[in-house]
């Protein structure tokens, strides 16, 4: 038995508590906070667990080997400088408003005393991603170009998306770029290409485009929306408690695209993709459509993982080096 400890339990808390119900490992969870109170005491008499008065109340106590940070409240990046401290495994749901030094300063800290600070990358872990992975091995080749087309309307958690994506690209590329230019396309949008070595001399990299559009901002406010972005800054104004949405709804619907070596597939939705191959003289070329809604969701993979390293397990696993490696790229072509 892992035996958790749970800091958020508002409306994040029912897409993770179902999800810690299907582990392969089996989960306890011994204390809950939140920064309502009231909240925490109803779901700690549901789970028959402690509500803790506070982060370090929670994090201290001994029948807890982990933690999992859903939503910090009020006291952001200070709730994970808090948890550092009690030298216990992390997994981070949200994303924490702060500059790549922090990321960098926070992730050397971490790997020297040997914990584990585990981000949310949710986007790797999608069933259209991992069904698009292995399209890459039997029948589309290896990816050339993915573009994906970011809608920044909305600037509330603009700095997730933007981040999360470029993750979702260097993951999907399996190396780390190398060169990368931000450029204005009309009075609305803004191109940033990202070009990944193939490792071969004279070969063509391969290349993520970014399409990042706004209809009620020019391309000057989308610049300074993402020099705030890399700056560390928070959304201006205040995010209620309902704007905490499962990480999933905030999937552009077609608008990624994946052009590979043998044919190219579209994500629809977190568990939506088409794909097809390029014609040949002995084939026609037809449509492929999957819907994966019985797969695994990125949640249980994400949990699954972080449980099998807190076990011992060797698999590799997201970290802030991720996180800041990316606000480093944004940061470059500013």
């Amino acid at each position: 038995m892992i035996n958790v400890g749970v800091i958020g339990v508002g409306p994040e808390w029912e897409q993770y508590g179902t999800a810690l119900q299907t582990l392969h490992h089996p989960v306890g969870i011994c204390a809950v906070y939140d920064s309502v109170h009231a909240l925490a005491e109803q779901t700690a008499a549901s789970l028959t667990a402690v509500a803790a008065k506070g982060i370090s109340e929670l994090a201290s106590r001994r029948d807890i080997c982990a933690v999992l940070l859903l939503q910090p409240g009020w006291a952001g990046t200070a709730s994970l400088d808090v948890l550092s401290r009690y030298g216990k495994p992390v997994f981070i749901r949200p994303w924490l408003a702060a500059p790549a030094s922090y990321y960098e300063d926070i992730f050397e800290r971490s790997s020297q005393a040997g914990l584990m600070l585990m981000p949310s990358m949710w986007r790797r872990f999608m069933p259209a991603t991992m069904r698009l992975q292995e399209l890459f091995a039997t029948d589309l080749g290896e990816p050339l170009q993915l573009t994906v087309q970011l809608d920044l309307s909305d600037t509330w958690n603009s700095a997730e998306k933007l981040v999360g994506w470029l993750d979702f690209a260097r993951n999907l590329f399996r190396t780390y770029p190398d060169h990368s230019q931000l450029e204005s396309v009309g009075e609305h949008a803004l191109r940033m290409t990202v070009e990944y070595p193939t490792g071969n001399p004279g070969e063509t990299p391969r290349e993520a485009v970014l399409e990042i559009s706004s209809k009620q901002h020019t391309t000057d406010d989308l610049r300074h929306q993402l020099q705030a972005i890399v700056s560390g800054c928070t959304v201006t104004g205040t995010v209620s408690r309902d704007r905490v949405r499962p990480e999933s709804w905030d999937l552009p619907v077609a608008q990624i695209h994946c052009q590979c070596k043998s044919g190219s597939a579209t994500l629809s939705s977190r568990t939506g993709l088409s794909w097809q191959t390029h014609a040949t003289s002995k084939a026609v070329e037809s449509l492929h459509r999957e819907e994966l809604r019985f797969e695994r969701t990125e949640t249980q993979v994400m949990l699954d993982l972080f449980c099998r390293r807190i076990v011992g397990g060797l698999i590799p696993v997201a970290d802030f080096s991720d996180v800041s490696r990316a606000l480093r790229l944004i940061e470059s072509v500013l």
